[in-house]
């Protein structure tokens, strides 16, 4: 098949160009994904923005088209130029049996009406429990939700993450979706050390935005009421808020504290492999990329967010509902050795087993095969 991803920031993780530092994990899991289907034999083609690289770009598998600028146009106007007409004419330039969109925003619309007119299957992929919230609290603009809500109603699959994010789509939109568990490839993970090579020690990794749901602040009181630990920050570069200022005023008052700001995604292998934990304080999330980045290390998570329950089941971590509760569980992880081991041992062979990139894009390829036969089915009627 060729296979149009519309996932216009996804150039940054597709050039690894450490200029570009908006690196999400919606950008990262779905660039696994297009490069194994790419190494299933399928012609994966992804639209960008434009950053002022060629026209198009080959990149480990993948074709990257660029659209337009993500400044370009007036304010309003660009809406419809160059933002909706140069999607529709890359997608038509391309002209893929199926596309795929995300993340959630008015792209999820605009794609999917292009999708409509040419005849083609559109296939949306979400990537956070806010996608499948009514108040879509991650959607500022009230014509991005009209935009996205049509999108979804036109989607001929809707693929969720986790069985949660399946009940809501279902209980919030009367849409139901498939489920399919994020995929990573152990290349782009970088895996360096085994199992047995890691021992516990004595250093936290915190990875994420400066961004109210993100809740860096815990972190930081958890530093606090840590001064033995070494505490790791790395954030992706935002725009400067009040709320970002404080905790970085905060932040040069902790002794334990060491922040890195941006680090390049090729490079933020080292700091998983020096870590004893990943720490995640996030309120809000769909099924975090950092960390499947984690499990494939054998480096457990702590955290305030657990997909579908998983993190206890499957022993690969420790869930906490708030600071005292985190401080537990690092302490507890901290000094044993054994309970450390055997949950890193447990997080290797649970990432191994169900987030694999080859059985992802095995599963997204029925998908995509089963939506286009569905439209074929239907033109030739």
């Amino acid at each position: 098949m060729r296979v149009a991803v519309v996932a216009l920031s996804s150039y940054n993780v597709l050039s690894a160009d450490a200029a570009l530092t908006h690196v999400g994990g919606a950008e990262v899991q779905v660039v696994s994904l297009g490069r194994a289907l790419s190494r299933k034999g399928h012609d994966v083609r992804f639209i960008t923005y434009d950053y002022g690289q060629p026209e198009s770009v080959q990149s480990d598998g993948i074709r990257a088209h660029k659209a337009f600028r993500p400044d370009a146009g007036l304010r309003v106007l660009r809406v419809v130029s160059p933002r909706w007409s140069g999607l529709w004419r890359t997608l038509s330039q391309i002209d893929a049996e199926v596309c795929i969109q995300v993340p959630a925003d008015c792209w999820t619309g605009i794609a999917a009406t292009w999708c409509r007119r040419a005849r083609r299957p559109f296939v949306f992929l979400s990537m956070s429990d806010a996608d499948v919230d009514r108040n879509l609290p991650l959607i500022d603009s009230r014509s991005d939700r009209l935009l996205y809500r049509l999108g979804l109603r036109l989607a001929d699959a809707v693929i969720v993450q986790t069985v949660k994010q399946r009940q809501m789509l279902r209980l919030h939109f009367g849409l139901e979706s498939v489920v399919i568990p994020p995929c990573l490839s152990t290349r782009a993970a970088d895996v360096t050390r085994a199992t047995h090579q890691r021992q516990p020690g004595h250093e936290l990794l915190w990875v994420g935005r400066f961004s109210p749901e993100k809740r860096l602040e815990w972190f930081l009181n958890l530093a606090v009421a840590c001064p033995d630990l070494v505490c790791h920050v790395i954030d992706n570069a935002n725009q400067p808020t009040s709320y970002a200022d404080a905790l970085l005023d905060r932040i040069r008052t902790i002794p334990n504290v060491r922040h890195h700001g941006f680090v390049p995604h090729a490079e933020i292998s080292r700091f998983y492999d020096r870590a004893t934990l990943l720490v995640s304080t996030s309120r809000l999330e769909g099924f975090p990329t950092i960390f499947l980045e984690a499990w494939a290390r054998g480096l457990p998570v702590v955290s305030t967010f657990d997909p579908d329950n998983l993190v206890q089941k499957h022993r690969i971590g420790a869930v906490a509902a708030d600071v005292p509760g985190l401080v537990a569980a690092v302490r507890g992880l901290t000094s044993s050795p054994e309970a450390w081991l055997s949950m890193s041992a447990n997080a290797m062979a649970y990432f191994a087993r169900c987030h694999s990139a080859d059985a992802g894009a095995e599963a997204f390829e029925g998908v995509l095969r089963e939506v286009l036969a569905g439209h074929n089915g239907v033109n030739s009627r």
